[in-house]
């Protein structure tokens, strides 16, 4: 199959949410299927959909942020796989990417789905970190040891995030842009004694409407309860998530306190200096 002259890749529009919706359980997360306001406003306008034969059969919705671009989902339906059709979909996202300034890209995988570990290595991107995704209760907090130092949650401020992104390895921009997101409260741990910016503390990124965190990182795990109960008001829904990225002792704070895994993945990096 010659793949400049079957497939092509367009720009997503509201029209293809029932793509979305049948493919979306394919990333195995699992999380209910956002709604179509959802797509509409925060996935679509930075998705492609791939189309094989004038047939949709596939999605990847990525972002980019400053310098640095973000591979979200990335979704082949079952009777289009083995075609070269992800492969396609990856050179064309890394193009875009490139040409808009992007220097690194990353993305996110189950470290078992061994083929598509295989192909973003082969585009440069390498493993760096393994994460865990939890889903909990509220109730979980009372469960949890309790703070060992009275810190609290406040607002990131605009000349904030860069530093605590610079600490934590996040993408630059990052925070910022998932703060300007509805619903969406972009949060850093604080030592009422010392207000003044310590960026080793802890951050959070909470969706309300989700519910959960991404990114949510601590310096510290035991210092896991003082995120959560400052996040606690805010919540919409007695459920949580939070996913614990490279860090083993937050980890287990997380499972012994009764947390459910939900998955597990693998967080990948790589350059985009050079042509994929």
């Amino acid at each position: 199959m010659s793949t400049a002259a079957s497939i092509v890749l367009r720009d997503a529009n509201d029209a293809d949410y029932p793509l979305f919706v049948r493919l979306f359980p394919e990333l195995m997360t699992g999380d209910p299927v956002p709604g179509a306001e959802r797509w509409g406003e925060r996935i679509a306008p930075d998705a492609l959909v791939a189309e094989v034969d004038g047939v949709a059969a596939g999605y990847v919705f990525y972002e980019v942020l400053d310098g640095a671009g973000y591979i979200r989902h990335i979704v082949v339906d079952r009777p289009a796989r083995g075609r070269g059709l992800g492969r396609h979909m990856v050179q064309v996202v890394g193009e875009r990417m490139r040409r808009r300034g992007c220097l690194t890209w990353r993305l996110n995988v189950r470290p078992e789905n061994t083929p598509a570990i295989e192909l973003y290595r082969s585009v440069g991107l390498e493993v760096v970190h393994a994460s865990v995704a939890f889903r909990f209760l509220w109730t979980l907090v009372d469960r949890l040891p309790a703070a060992s130092r009275g810190l609290g949650v406040v607002p990131v401020g605009d000349d904030e995030a860069a530093v605590i992104e610079q600490h934590f390895a996040l993408p630059s921009g990052q925070l910022r842009q998932l703060g300007a997101a509805p619903g969406v409260f972009v949060g850093r741990l604080v030592d009422p004694s010392r207000p003044e910016l310590d960026p080793g503390l802890g951050v959070a990124a909470f969706d309300t409407g989700f519910p959960g965190c991404f990114p949510f990182r601590l310096g510290d795990a035991r210092d896991l309860r003082s995120m959560l109960e400052g996040l606690r008001p805010m919540a919409r829904s007695p459920e949580m998530g939070v996913v614990a990225e490279g860090h083993e002792e937050l980890a287990q704070v997380l499972s012994s306190a009764g947390a459910t895994i939900k998955f597990r993945f693998v967080h990948m990096i790589g350059e985009l200096g050079v042509e994929a």
